[in-house]
């Protein structure tokens, strides 16, 4: 960094503001200053939330919409029981705790609403020993529509909404170690 700024005062010579100009355009920084700093003027009422929105925008939220996004990141849990079949699962819920009866059953995950938002499933009891108990989940998983499938007691999928599809960030068995859940298309 000495250097880049010598360089600057033996090879530039100018003005102190050329020479900042011409460090900030080396170093890639903004050279306004409005993009450097938070306008106060952003704040309209007390307590305002600056939430990202994107790469480097952000927009302005109250308290209570600050709250509401934070509520879908980590809501209440739901428990469809065996024989709903074809059910949607509450993308809104954090845990979704499913149970299939002997011919399986069909569950259907939504896209979730914020970038970031989590969402467990978790299989409490499979139908018995027959074939076909598995539970199905249909969802948009790693950019297209697909399945994701649980046969065992135990069973779980830890996703996250990326903004676009739910990415699988663990799949595992709270009851071995040899059984997961598994996409399939």
């Amino acid at each position: 960094m000495k250097k880049v700024i010598g360089n600057l005062y033996t090879r530039k010579g100018g003005t102190a503001t050329e020479r900042t100009a011409e460090l900030r355009r080396i170093l890639n920084l903004a050279t306004s200053p409005e993009t450097e700093y938070v306008k106060h003027s952003l704040a309209t009422a007390a307590n305002d939330f600056l939430v990202a929105s994107g790469s480097g925008a952000f927009v302005k939220k109250t308290v209570e919409q600050a709250r509401t996004i934070l509520n879908k990141l980590y809501e209440v849990q739901e428990e469809i029981s065996a024989g709903e079949s074809e059910t949607t699962l509450n993308p809104d819920a954090y845990l979704s705790i499913i149970s299939t009866d002997s011919g399986g059953d069909a569950f259907i995950l939504p896209d979730g609403d914020v970038t970031g938002q989590l969402k467990k499933i978790l299989m409490k009891a499979a139908g018995g020993d027959s074939v076909g108990e598995e539970g199905v989940v249909t969802g948009t998983f790693g950019g297209e529509q697909g399945n994701l499938v649980f046969n065992n007691a135990g069973e779980f999928a830890l996703l996250q909404w990326n903004g676009t599809y739910w990415v699988a960030l663990e799949l595992g068995s709270t009851l071995d170690t040899t059984n997961a859940p598994a996409f399939a298309s």
